[in-house]
C-alpha cells in the first residue's frame, strides 16, 4: 500500500481523490464539529464536559467515524503519492475528535493493534470523558455471509481495521520520509547549504510527529 518507489498513479488522480484534498477536507470536518473552546477544554483537563459538550463530543465521532466509511478506500489507494504535510494531519484529525490510533506499532503489528484501533485517549485525566470501547465507536462486523450481501457503509469492524493498516502505512512514510530528510541534511551538491526556513519546516514536521506519536500512546 504505501511502496512510493514504483508510484505513478499520483499524476493521474482526480484532486479530489488525493491526500492533498482528503486530510484537509477531513479535518475541517473534525475541527468545525469540536470547536476549538471544546477541544481546549478536553485539552486542558480544568472542569469536566456538560451534558451538551459530551453529546456534541460523541456525534462529532459518529460524524468522522461516517467521513472515514465514505473517503478510506480513496486514503488507502493513494497513500503512495501522499506528501509528508499531508500524512502528519493524520493522527491530528483523531486526536482532535479525543480518538487514540496505534501510533506506536507499525505495520507488522496490526494483527495485535485490531482489537484497540481507534480508541479515546486514556482516561488518566481527572474531567475527561471515560474511555470509549471500541465497540461503541464502531459496532463488530457482521459474519463474512452477511459482509458479502451488505452493499451500505462498510461494518465497524472492518473499518477499525482497515484504519489500523493505514495507520501502520503512514507511520513507515512518515519515519521514512524524515529519515530521507535527514540524510539529505548535509549540503547540497553544489555546494550549497539547505536554508534556514526550510531547516525550520522540517524541525516543525519531526516535532509534530513526535508530538502526535507521544499523544497516541498515552503517554503525554
Amino acid at each position: 500500500m504505501h511502496d512510493r518507489t514504483l508510484s505513478g498513479s499520483g499524476h493521474h488522480r482526480t484532486a479530489i481523490a488525493a491526500w492533498s484534498y482528503l486530510l484537509p477536507s477531513l479535518r475541517q470536518c473534525v475541527e468545525q464539529a469540536v470547536p476549538g473552546t471544546l477541544y481546549e477544554k478536553l485539552r486542558t483537563d480544568e472542569a469536566p464536559l456538560t451534558p451538551a459538550e459530551s453529546q456534541q463530543l460523541s456525534d462529532a465521532q459518529h460524524l468522522l467515524r461516517f467521513e472515514l466509511q465514505q473517503r478510506i478506500g480513496l486514503l488507502e489507494d493513494s497513500l503512495a503519492d501522499a506528501e509528508l504535510p499531508y500524512l502528519l494531519q493524520w493522527p491530528t484529525v483523531f486526536q482532535r475528535a479525543w480518538l487514540r490510533l496505534p501510533m506506536s506499532q507499525g505495520c507488522g503489528s496490526v494483527t495485535e493493534a485490531k482489537g484497540e484501533a481507534v480508541v479515546p485517549v486514556p482516561s488518566s485525566s481527572v474531567h475527561a470523558p471515560a474511555v470509549l470501547p471500541i465497540a461503541a465507536w464502531a459496532p463488530a462486523p457482521p459474519s463474512a455471509s452477511s459482509l458479502a450481501r451488505l452493499r451500505g457503509p462498510i461494518g465497524g469492524g472492518a473499518l477499525v481495521l482497515r484504519l489500523a493498516q493505514l495507520t501502520g502505512h503512514v507511520v513507515n512514510c512518515v519515519e521514512e520520509d524524515l529519515s530521507r530528510l535527514e540524510r539529505g541534511c548535509a549540503p547540497r551538491e553544489d555546494g550549497a547549504p539547505r536554508s534556514r526556513r526550510q531547516a525550520a519546516l522540517e524541525a516543525a514536521w519531526r516535532a509534530q510527529w513526535a508530538a502526535s506519536l507521544s499523544w497516541h500512546s498515552g503517554t503525554s
